[in-house]
């Protein structure tokens, strides 16, 4: 599959959300990291490139998440704590015209991450389109 030059992580300052930006920039795809704050992100990004030093040629680059969804040629990957799935989709969603949105949030149970929360809608998934509407999702 052909991800373009940069796509976009948000969350991607978790531990689920670093492990695929090493991944992307290990395969040649640029990653632009989102996170609410761009800081933290810068700091993550910066580590990041650290670890890879003569393992990849391309850039992870830290944002906030608005700036990273900009930065994604057409991907972008919502790797969030399911609390902040619907809160980081609001502030995105203006965003996401022309590009493929690709939900991996798992709905677990605050508090409890051994259980889940499943939304009405019957996953974050169907829950990201019930917000998104027309917009594309994967």
């Amino acid at each position: 599959m052909n991800f373009g030059k940069t796509i976009a992580i948000l969350g991607g300052t978790g531990p689920q959300g670093q492990g695929l930006a090493m991944r992307f920039a290990i395969g040649g795809v640029s990653v632009a990291l989102g996170s609410r704050e761009d800081d933290r992100a810068a700091s993550i990004a910066k580590e990041l490139n650290k670890k890879l030093e003569g393992r990849s040629a391309v850039p992870i680059r830290g944002y906030d998440n608005l700036n990273a969804v900009d930065a994604a040629e057409r991907f972008v990957l919502l790797a969030v704590p399911y609390s902040g799935h619907d809160a980081t989709l609001d502030v995105i969603k203006g965003r996401l015209a022309g590009k493929v949105l690709i939900d991996l949030v798992v709905p677990l149970a605050a508090g409890n991450p051994r259980a889940i929360a499943m939304p009405k809608e019957g996953s974050a998934t169907e829950a990201a389109q019930a917000l998104l509407g027309s917009s594309r999702l994967l």
